[in-house]
Protein backbone atom coordinates (compact mmCIF):
# COMPACT_ATOMS: atom_id res chain seq x y z
CA UNK A 1 0.00 0.00 0.00
CA UNK A 2 2.65 2.43 0.80
CA UNK A 3 4.28 2.19 -2.57
CA UNK A 4 1.37 3.04 -4.33
CA UNK A 5 0.92 6.01 -2.01
CA UNK A 6 4.60 6.77 -3.27
CA UNK A 7 3.76 7.08 -6.59
CA UNK A 8 0.50 8.91 -6.00
CA UNK A 9 2.85 11.20 -4.21
CA UNK A 10 5.51 11.31 -7.64
CA UNK A 11 2.40 11.61 -9.56
CA UNK A 12 1.27 14.87 -7.71
CA UNK A 13 4.47 16.67 -7.93
CA UNK A 14 4.69 16.65 -11.78
CA UNK A 15 2.50 18.76 -13.87
CA UNK A 16 -0.07 17.07 -15.76
CA UNK A 17 0.81 17.35 -19.39
CA UNK A 18 -2.06 15.36 -21.16
CA UNK A 19 -3.38 16.85 -24.18
CA UNK A 20 -6.33 19.02 -24.47
CA UNK A 21 -8.63 19.55 -27.21
CA UNK A 22 -7.00 20.45 -30.65
CA UNK A 23 -9.94 23.38 -31.15
CA UNK A 24 -9.30 24.82 -28.08
CA UNK A 25 -5.98 24.97 -28.02
CA UNK A 26 -6.62 26.72 -31.65
CA UNK A 27 -9.14 29.05 -29.18
CA UNK A 28 -6.37 29.89 -26.38
CA UNK A 29 -3.83 31.04 -28.56
CA UNK A 30 -6.27 33.32 -30.64
CA UNK A 31 -7.73 34.42 -27.53
CA UNK A 32 -4.16 35.29 -26.25
CA UNK A 33 -2.99 37.36 -29.36
CA UNK A 34 -2.68 40.95 -28.57
CA UNK A 35 -1.30 44.17 -30.62
CA UNK A 36 -3.13 42.16 -33.61
CA UNK A 37 -0.80 39.33 -33.51
CA UNK A 38 -1.63 35.76 -34.67
CA UNK A 39 -0.55 32.83 -32.43
CA UNK A 40 -1.48 29.72 -32.79
CA UNK A 41 -0.73 26.19 -31.34
CA UNK A 42 2.42 24.80 -32.14
CA UNK A 43 4.88 21.65 -30.97
CA UNK A 44 8.23 22.05 -29.74
CA UNK A 45 9.13 18.59 -27.97
CA UNK A 46 11.91 21.65 -25.94
CA UNK A 47 9.95 24.09 -24.82
CA UNK A 48 7.31 21.73 -23.92
CA UNK A 49 10.46 19.97 -21.34
CA UNK A 50 11.79 23.10 -19.94
CA UNK A 51 7.93 24.75 -19.50
CA UNK A 52 7.75 21.33 -17.61
CA UNK A 53 11.43 21.56 -15.54
CA UNK A 54 10.28 25.50 -14.09
CA UNK A 55 6.70 24.60 -13.87
CA UNK A 56 8.08 22.12 -11.02
CA UNK A 57 9.46 24.38 -8.86
CA UNK A 58 6.59 26.87 -8.47
CA UNK A 59 3.36 26.72 -7.09
CA UNK A 60 1.70 26.80 -9.64
CA UNK A 61 -0.19 23.23 -10.84
CA UNK A 62 -0.42 23.36 -14.70
CA UNK A 63 -2.74 20.52 -15.97
CA UNK A 64 -1.77 21.27 -19.23
CA UNK A 65 1.29 23.40 -21.02
CA UNK A 66 0.32 24.35 -24.55
CA UNK A 67 3.02 26.03 -26.70
CA UNK A 68 1.75 29.06 -29.33
CA UNK A 69 4.08 30.72 -32.08
CA UNK A 70 3.43 33.07 -34.18
CA UNK A 71 5.29 33.84 -37.88
CA UNK A 72 4.85 37.63 -37.42
CA UNK A 73 8.23 40.06 -37.78
CA UNK A 74 6.41 42.60 -35.25
CA UNK A 75 5.40 39.69 -32.72
CA UNK A 76 6.43 39.34 -28.95
CA UNK A 77 9.65 37.50 -28.66
CA UNK A 78 7.74 35.42 -25.37
CA UNK A 79 5.47 35.83 -23.05
CA UNK A 80 3.09 33.54 -20.60
CA UNK A 81 0.48 32.73 -18.66
CA UNK A 82 -1.74 30.62 -16.50
CA UNK A 83 -5.29 30.21 -17.78
CA UNK A 84 -7.24 28.44 -14.87
CA UNK A 85 -10.69 26.88 -16.03
CA UNK A 86 -12.44 25.09 -13.81
CA UNK A 87 -10.14 22.69 -11.76
CA UNK A 88 -7.28 22.82 -15.07
CA UNK A 89 -4.69 25.34 -14.89
CA UNK A 90 -3.12 25.46 -18.57
CA UNK A 91 0.62 27.59 -18.76
CA UNK A 92 0.25 28.97 -22.02
CA UNK A 93 3.82 29.96 -23.65
CA UNK A 94 4.04 32.29 -26.25
CA UNK A 95 7.12 32.00 -28.87
CA UNK A 96 7.83 33.93 -31.74
CA UNK A 97 9.11 31.49 -34.69
CA UNK A 98 12.20 34.45 -34.67
CA UNK A 99 12.89 33.71 -31.24
CA UNK A 100 12.84 29.81 -31.72
CA UNK A 101 15.39 30.65 -34.39
CA UNK A 102 17.87 33.35 -33.43
CA UNK A 103 17.86 32.26 -29.48
CA UNK A 104 18.50 28.42 -30.17
CA UNK A 105 20.40 27.16 -27.47
CA UNK A 106 18.80 29.97 -25.10
CA UNK A 107 15.70 28.97 -24.89
CA UNK A 108 15.65 27.29 -21.88
CA UNK A 109 16.90 30.42 -20.10
CA UNK A 110 13.59 32.21 -22.11
CA UNK A 111 11.49 29.89 -20.56
CA UNK A 112 12.77 30.08 -16.87
CA UNK A 113 12.65 33.60 -17.20
CA UNK A 114 8.75 33.53 -18.44
CA UNK A 115 7.68 30.89 -15.60
CA UNK A 116 9.98 33.06 -13.43
CA UNK A 117 6.80 36.03 -14.18
CA UNK A 118 4.68 33.59 -12.41
CA UNK A 119 6.77 33.09 -9.23
CA UNK A 120 6.76 36.95 -8.80
CA UNK A 121 2.97 36.84 -8.89
CA UNK A 122 3.20 38.99 -12.11
CA UNK A 123 -0.23 38.37 -13.91
CA UNK A 124 -2.05 40.14 -17.15
CA UNK A 125 0.72 41.56 -18.51
CA UNK A 126 1.96 43.20 -15.56
CA UNK A 127 5.29 44.61 -17.00
CA UNK A 128 3.52 45.63 -20.20
CA UNK A 129 0.99 47.58 -17.99
CA UNK A 130 4.45 49.74 -16.69
CA UNK A 131 5.36 49.99 -20.54
CA UNK A 132 2.05 51.45 -21.75
CA UNK A 133 2.16 54.08 -18.71
CA UNK A 134 5.92 55.19 -20.06
CA UNK A 135 7.22 53.64 -16.96
CA UNK A 136 10.11 52.42 -17.88
CA UNK A 137 12.41 52.75 -14.92
CA UNK A 138 8.70 50.07 -13.19
CA UNK A 139 9.26 48.02 -16.39
CA UNK A 140 13.00 47.20 -15.61
CA UNK A 141 12.33 46.25 -12.03
CA UNK A 142 9.60 43.70 -12.95
CA UNK A 143 11.25 42.31 -15.95
CA UNK A 144 14.61 42.08 -13.06
CA UNK A 145 12.41 40.26 -10.65
CA UNK A 146 11.21 37.76 -13.56
CA UNK A 147 15.28 37.29 -14.44
CA UNK A 148 16.36 36.80 -11.12
CA UNK A 149 14.34 33.79 -10.61
CA UNK A 150 15.45 32.54 -13.75
CA UNK A 151 18.80 33.43 -12.71
CA UNK A 152 18.44 31.13 -9.40
CA UNK A 153 17.31 28.11 -11.62
CA UNK A 154 20.19 28.20 -14.89
CA UNK A 155 22.98 30.38 -12.95
CA UNK A 156 24.08 33.65 -13.40
CA UNK A 157 25.95 32.81 -17.02
CA UNK A 158 23.22 31.18 -18.91
CA UNK A 159 20.52 34.42 -17.86
CA UNK A 160 23.44 37.02 -18.28
CA UNK A 161 24.40 35.62 -22.13
CA UNK A 162 20.53 35.34 -22.96
CA UNK A 163 19.90 39.08 -22.19
CA UNK A 164 23.04 39.96 -23.44
CA UNK A 165 22.09 38.09 -26.67
CA UNK A 166 18.63 39.96 -26.83
CA UNK A 167 20.53 42.53 -27.12
CA UNK A 168 22.62 42.45 -29.91
CA UNK A 169 19.06 40.73 -31.55
CA UNK A 170 17.61 43.88 -30.79
CA UNK A 171 19.98 45.81 -31.97
CA UNK A 172 20.39 43.76 -35.11
CA UNK A 173 16.36 43.72 -35.74
CA UNK A 174 16.24 47.94 -35.42
CA UNK A 175 14.36 48.07 -32.21
CA UNK A 176 13.55 51.33 -30.47
CA UNK A 177 16.18 53.01 -28.63
CA UNK A 178 13.94 52.50 -25.47
CA UNK A 179 14.10 48.92 -25.50
CA UNK A 180 17.59 48.60 -26.09
CA UNK A 181 17.88 50.73 -22.75
CA UNK A 182 15.81 48.38 -20.79
CA UNK A 183 17.90 45.76 -21.64
CA UNK A 184 21.01 47.54 -20.96
CA UNK A 185 19.80 48.65 -17.69
CA UNK A 186 18.31 44.26 -16.76
CA UNK A 187 21.45 43.46 -17.81
CA UNK A 188 23.23 45.85 -15.08
CA UNK A 189 20.97 44.99 -12.63
CA UNK A 190 21.77 41.50 -13.08
CA UNK A 191 25.60 41.62 -13.29
CA UNK A 192 25.15 43.13 -9.56
CA UNK A 193 22.77 40.64 -8.53
CA UNK A 194 24.94 38.44 -5.57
Amino acid sequence: MSTLFLLFLLLLSFPATAAFDKAEAWRLCADLSTKGQTWTPTVNPSLFAYSEEFLRNTNARATHILICASDEPSADLAWSVLVGKGFEHIFVLGMSRDALTSLGSHLRAVVAHEVGHLVVNHTGGACDNFTRQKRNDDYVLCEHDADWVAMNWIGKPAMLTLLRTLLHHRERNFAPREHLENLAKRISLLERAP
